[in-house]
């Protein structure tokens, strides 16, 4: 178990280092705090063509929209109890005008994210016309799908004959290189259809052996752990982890430091600005983690301020 009190701890952290944006986030998961205020945070980062960018993926810093940091907004706005038409209809319609034919699919980041403080792993090669996380066609397109598949009515692409391109990429896989690939597969997962889940659930399950690290020793470096497939009993998946989700906790709660949790990489370059996406990491870190082990009552002393109030 860990303490209420180091929720306390982590949100004067994030209350003290990080965005605004970080901040609402975890009011709204712990302290009672509205939807509305992540919205209005959030809206700061999304520009005029719709996409998301000023750093809102905090390994780039690019302030142009890409579609990778329009996922990440999608995935903020997913976890919240209310919904901002118009924020969405303008990603949607961004979705919409970045999608590649040649590609059938969406390229991660444009080339101008070599202009901004960035990790190497989203440098752009000019040689090949891609980053590295491009080498992996579902991360981001096979996510981007499932937001558009849930707002389809909004969208002018044929998604029914992407899904099934989607599908067929990842069944055709000899190898899974790529868990943040495999991430973005389970997430788009729980939006779709009976018939679309039944052909992806065999890929993903063989995906997650092959990928998942269930050695301990090796959890302080950067590889794939059980929660960092599924971190929600309530995703139709969960069962494929949930052998191994008392141990994930149990290391969860060892690993705990004044209420946080740090990332477990570096940049290597742009020292100082590494140093604000280390802040930035810590808070989306931290409030995943608490979020897992409050699901998982690993908790001492918390109540729930909606459960409070009601009582």
């Amino acid at each position: 178990m860990i303490q209420a009190e180091n929720i306390q701890e982590a949100y004067e952290y994030i209350k003290g280092n990080c965005a605004a944006l970080r901040r609402s986030i975890f009011e709204y998961h712990f302290l009672g705090g509205s939807s509305n205020a992540v919205f209005d945070k959030l809206r700061a980062y999304q520009n005029k063509d719709g996409g998301f960018g000023h750093g809102l993926e905090p390994d780039f810093m690019l302030p142009e929209s890409s579609p990778m940091a329009t996922t990440i907004a999608f995935q903020i706005m997913n976890e919240l109890d209310t919904v901002d038409q118009d924020m969405i209809s303008k990603a949607i319609r961004y979705y919409d005008a970045t999608f590649d034919k040649k590609r059938n699919g969406w390229w991660s980041v444009p080339k101008a994210v070599n202009d901004h403080p960035h990790a190497p792993w989203w440098n752009y090669d000019s040689t090949t016309g891609q980053t590295i996380i491009d080498n992996h066609w579902g991360n981001p397109s096979a996510e981007i799908l499932g937001q558009l598949y849930t707002w389809r009515d909004r969208s002018v692409l044929d998604i029914n004959d992407l899904m099934e391109f989607a599908i067929r990429h990842i069944d055709n896989l000899t190898e899974f290189v790529s868990p943040h690939e495999l991430y973005c597969y389970i997430r788009t997962f729980p939006t779709l259809p009976k018939s679309w889940r039944k052909k992806l659930k065999g890929p993903i399950s063989e995906g997650i052996r092959a990928l998942m690290c269930l050695n301990e020793e090796q959890w302080n470096t950067y590889v794939p752990k059980p929660f960092d497939f599924i971190q929600s009993r309530a995703h139709p998946l969960f069962h494929l982890i949930e052998n191994h989700s008392e141990q994930h906790c149990d290391y969860l709660t060892k690993t705990i430091q004044s209420g946080l949790w740090s990332p477990t990489w570096t940049w290597g370059g742009y020292e100082e600005d590494w140093k604000k996406s280390e802040k930035e990491w810590t808070a989306i870190l931290t409030t995943r983690n608490l979020r897992i082990l409050r699901e998982c009552n690993r908790i001492q002393g918390y109540v729930d301020p909606e459960e409070n109030e009601r009582r």
